[in-house]
């Protein structure tokens, strides 16, 4: 009888790669769900989607409206009503020029910013930021996310 091997995304197989690496879309998505049930009352966030495809006619129209390359995934006002941004990146992602650019923008001003590459990442971020109420939720979700059943 064969055994049954269950593949983790984001977690090695036996030969080394994973074959279902977990996509930024992904990790943004169980970010965004953790906030949805753990978010400070006073937090505010949204996602900025200036990585959009879109026809060269329309980034030209958004470029003229303020859309500007290098901006993070996730911009928050915390509770203690100052800015932060997060960019998610996968495993091996790589920031872009323009995205090292605002980070250091960020950093020179003493701007909380935060390259994740995880949601428990992110809410370990998120719980220095302040940006999350205490809860037994966020305590369950890291055990989850330890074993291996959220990324």
């Amino acid at each position: 009888m064969a055994s049954l091997v269950i593949a983790v995304p984001g977690e090695p197989t036996a030969k080394g790669r994973d074959p279902r690496p977990i996509s930024e879309d992904a990790i943004q998505t169980a970010i965004i769900e953790l906030l949805s049930y753990t978010a400070h009352p006073s937090l505010i966030w949204y996602h900025c989607p200036n990585g959009a495809m879109v026809k060269d006619t329309a980034r030209i129209y958004f470029s003229r409206l303020g859309v500007r390359p290098g901006i993070a995934d996730l911009c928050f006002v915390l509770p203690d009503r100052s800015a932060a941004f997060m960019e998610v990146k996968t495993a091996k992602g790589r920031q872009s020029l323009e995205q090292r650019e605002f980070q250091a923008q960020c950093e020179a001003l003493g701007v909380p910013y935060a390259v994740v590459r995880s949601s428990l990442e992110a809410e370990l971020v998120l719980k220095k930021w302040g940006a999350l109420r205490a809860s037994r939720c966020t305590a369950s979700m890291a055990s989850i996310a330890s074993a291996g059943d959220i990324s």
